[in-house]
């Protein structure tokens, strides 16, 4: 003897996703058994409409929260690679600066080296030195 199913009184939202799926797989079977007579549709559809419509709240809610979550890590992940950018960009300044002030003092210590200590006026460049 075929058993109708019976309604919860928290249907569906008391309910775990597999128990609102069986119960809307027993609400289609009975409508199927009873060949869509229109007082028993009348009487399920609706449950199986609100068991879908639960169903997909609860996907959209934990959706909304998984892309929030992955939205805040990006972020996060954004500013810490904006951060390590710009710190690299300022060493990188400073290490410039720090280049092009050694090589002005090696240039002025070259300079007297050649020049033997005088200064340019008063040296007297290879290219006039007599043979």
């Amino acid at each position: 003897m075929r058993q109708t199913p019976t309604i919860a009184k928290n249907y569906p939202y008391g309910m775990s996703n597999s128990e609102i799926e069986k119960d809307i797989q027993d609400f289609f079977r009975e409508i199927n058994v009873n060949a869509g007579r229109p007082t028993v549709s009348a009487c399920y559809a609706p449950l199986i409409q609100l068991g879908q419509s639960e169903l997909q709240f609860r996907l959209a809610k934990k959706t909304f929260w998984i892309s929030l979550l992955i939205g805040l890590l990006s972020l996060t992940i954004s500013c810490v690679a904006l951060g390590l950018a710009y710190n690299a960009n300022h060493s990188s300044d400073e290490w410039e600066k720090n280049q092009i002030a050694l090589l002005k003092t090696i240039s002025e210590q070259l300079k007297k080296s050649v020049n033997g200590g005088k200064e340019d006026s008063q040296v007297e460049k290879p290219a006039n030195k007599p043979l």
